[in-house]
C-alpha cells in the first residue's frame, strides 16, 4: 500500500495519474482521491476508487475481462460511511481491500 498525493493507492495504481490513465478521464482539481486500488491478473481486472468532491464521498467500481480495460467505467456514485460499512460487513466485493480502505478513511471496525 502506498500513500501519495494525499491518497492511498494499491495494486497497479500508484498515483492519481494512473487512475486517470486507466479510466481514461481527467479529474477536476477539486477531486481528492482517498483510496484507489486496481488489481490485474490473468487478463482480468477489478478497481475501486473512493474520493471526495464538494464535501461528498463518491465511489467508483470498475472491472474488465481480457478484451478491454477500465475505460468508460468512471461512473461515480455518492456513498456514505454507513453504506460503505454495511457493504464491508454484508458483501464480498471488498474482501481484498476492506482493511486498506478502513485505514485510508480513518474508520474503525464496528461490531
Amino acid at each position: 500500500m502506498m500513500k501519495k498525493d494525499q491518497g492511498v493507492y494499491e495494486g497497479d495504481f500508484s498515483c492519481r495519474k494512473d487512475v486517470e490513465h486507466e479510466y481514461q478521464v481527467t479529474l477536476d482539481d477539486n477531486v481528492r482521491i482517498l483510496y484507489a486500488g486496481y488489481w490485474y491478473a490473468d487478463y482480468n481486472g477489478d478497481s475501486v476508487v473512493l474520493f471526495k468532491q464538494n464535501r461528498k464521498l463518491y465511489e467508483v467500481r470498475g472491472g474488465h475481462c481480457s478484451c478491454y480495460g477500465l475505460e468508460g467505467q468512471w461512473e461515480p456514485d455518492v456513498v456514505t460511511k454507513e453504506q460503505m460499512l454495511h457493504m464491508f460487513k454484508e458483501g464480498t466485493y471488498y474482501t481484498h481491500c476492506k482493511d486498506s480502505i478502513m485505514q485510508a478513511m480513518g474508520w474503525e471496525e464496528t461490531a
